[in-house]
């Protein structure tokens, strides 16, 4: 490791100029895509809700036929909230590397 980088709470090492998770995701609800973020958190939101729903009646109903309805449900549920977290993580992670290019350009100027 070199002078410039410094070993991260998590044990990987970052850079000087590098920004925390909370900070990344508090800057995901500034600037022209906010309501990405917001729409993001809010289906996240909902789907969570719409998987724990369907778990809780899997394990109340009594025929085979209803139980498979009910895992298909939390299964289709569990896929949307992991495929939301994925795109939430890709735009953050985009914002990160902008201004990271930000950062390389001022510097070469």
């Amino acid at each position: 490791m070199n002078d410039q980088q410094v070993q991260g709470a998590g044990g990987s090492p970052l850079t000087d100029g590098s920004v925390g998770l909370w900070k990344m995701m508090a800057a995901s609800f500034r600037g022209r895509r906010r309501w990405m973020s917001v729409m993001a958190w809010i289906y996240m939101c909902v789907w969570t809700a719409v998987a724990v729903v369907a778990a809780v009646m899997f394990f109340r109903v009594e025929t085979a036929r209803a139980m498979i309805a009910w895992a298909t449900v939390f299964l289709t549920a569990a896929v949307f909230v992991t495929a939301l977290k994925m795109w939430y993580w890709m735009i953050m992670q985009a914002a990160v590397v902008q201004d990271a290019l930000a950062r390389l350009e001022s510097r070469c100027r």
